[in-house]
């Protein structure tokens, strides 16, 4: 609607506090991939202009830029606490004064060795991509990481569709079961899809 209304793309989202959901987040893993290679200043408004069509918040921007570094830094084959570690050193200096205090577990880290009651699938941006990392590290297979961001309940869908997006990174299509893939509608051209994208990033990079 607000497109239609004349407002660039990458300000429709809601920019107000209560706007911080994480739709924004469990649809930009084909942007963060096609961001690889790219200086990270780059990354962050890239990304954040992703979400920000949906989600313009500068607390959800900061999340999807999170998520695109550390996207990279999967690609290149680091674990995800090495990832994590890096994207925030690497996004510190994009974070403002306010929005360190809510950002403050994934920027030390400390949102991968959260005990289990603390972890949170709420449907809130910053909740689902600590919840992703948090199941990540305690799981190396894909089912296992997948299975545990599910179980956490709550906003199930997105919680799981963030944390299968980042496993897929690390383990590769071979990861996942194939009864799980073949089980998707159209799989076929689901897979056509995502090879014809994987050849366009990598031409791309």
């Amino acid at each position: 609607m607000r497109s239609r209304v004349g407002l660039p793309w990458n300000e429709c989202g809601g920019s107000e506090d209560r706007d911080n959901g994480n739709g924004g987040l469990m649809r930009l893993l084909p942007a963060s991939c096609w961001l690889f290679g790219r200086p990270t200043a780059d990354i962050v408004r890239l990304a954040g202009e992703s979400s920000a069509l949906t989600h313009a918040h500068p607390r959800s921007r900061l999340c999807a830029a999170f998520h695109a570094l550390t996207t990279e830094d999967l690609l290149s084959g680091a674990s995800i606490r090495s990832a994590a570690l890096n994207s925030a050193a690497r996004l510190r200096r994009h974070v403002p004064p306010e929005e360190r205090e809510p950002l403050a577990t994934l920027l030390d880290g400390s949102a991968l060795d959260r005990p289990r009651r603390d972890v949170h699938s709420d449907g809130y941006v910053v909740s689902t991509l600590e919840a992703a990392l948090w199941s990540l590290e305690r799981h190396d297979d894909y089912p296992a990481a997948v299975l545990a961001a599910v179980n956490l309940g709550g906003d199930t869908d997105t919680t799981g569709a963030v944390a299968g997006g980042l496993a897929g990174l690390r383990g590769g299509i071979t990861a996942i079961p194939p009864q799980w893939r073949d089980s998707l509608a159209r799989h076929e051209e689901v897979l056509a899809l995502a090879d014809r994208f994987a050849d366009a990033c990598l031409a791309a990079w």
